[in-house]
């Protein structure tokens, strides 16, 4: 009965993140909804108004521009660093690099 339970609550596990993994592919597109929505209100207060056309090119041309910005930004190397510097914070994780070193040593001086 016990074992059952374990893989009931596992293909349970796995549903739903299958589900979330669905859903946050599906939500990229429309990360900036919101966003675009307040400012499209606040520019309708202020008597501004923007046509769905306008709103569509803006909302393109500012994806490109974090596209060129995400790009920009990983070509700096900047991820790794972040990277580096949370994985220094991890003891373990760091005797277990620590440890490949040396065995990559081993290898390289038997090589």
């Amino acid at each position: 009965m016990k074992e059952k339970l374990k893989r009931l609550f596992y293909f349970y596990q796995k549903v739903f993140w299958y589900i979330g993994m669905a859903n946050s592919e599906a939500r990229k597109p429309l990360f900036l909804t919101n966003e675009i929505l307040l400012l499209l209100t606040f520019l309708t207060v202020r008597g501004i108004k923007v046509g769905i056309l306008e709103t569509i090119i803006v909302y393109i041309v500012i994806m490109g521009l974090l596209f060129v910005g995400g790009k920009l930004y990983l070509m700096t190397g900047a991820p790794k660093y972040m990277a580096r510097i949370s994985n220094e914070q991890n003891p373990q994780f760091m005797e277990i690099l620590e440890r490949l070193k040396r065995i990559e040593k081993k290898i390289e001086n038997k090589n």
